[in-house]
């Protein structure tokens, strides 16, 4: 088992955590709702960081190609938590997975007016041969 580091930012801090990464073939990284609460630096730190590492990449997240119901999220984070999010467009993410060696499926899931996707990306090569651009 490796470690590796990656930096997060919060809204008062600086923090730097551990990723365990397992070695083996069936490794698989999952996030959920998590993408658009993520600036876009920090979540290219962790995916450039997991990819050469996983087997399985799987995303749930808001589907921002769906206006109203993004909209609807991103009032919802903002009202409740104060926060602001980013919209997340699963083409692009499907893109960047694709160029980094993965083959992706796309499934939309519809929950009361927030539009879902899951993304499923799975690669065949063994670990440290595909590229993280």
């Amino acid at each position: 088992m490796s470690s590796l580091q990656y930096g997060g930012a919060s809204d008062t801090t600086e923090s730097t955590q551990s990723l365990d990464v397992h070695s083996n073939n069936g490794s698989l990284f999952f996030a959920s709702d998590v993408l658009h609460h993520l600036d876009s630096q920090s979540w290219q730190g962790i995916l450039h960081t997991i990819a050469p590492h996983a087997r399985y990449i799987v995303i749930k997240d808001i589907d921002a190609t769906h206006r109203f119901g993004n909209f609807a999220n991103a009032m919802h984070d903002l009202l409740i938590n104060g926060e602001r999010v980013r919209s997340i467009y699963p083409k692009a993410l499907t893109t960047e997975l694709e160029a980094m060696g993965f083959g992706v499926q796309y499934f939309y899931l519809p929950k009361l007016w927030y539009p879902h996707f899951l993304l499923i990306a799975k690669t065949s090569f063994s670990k440290g041969s595909h590229s993280t651009k």
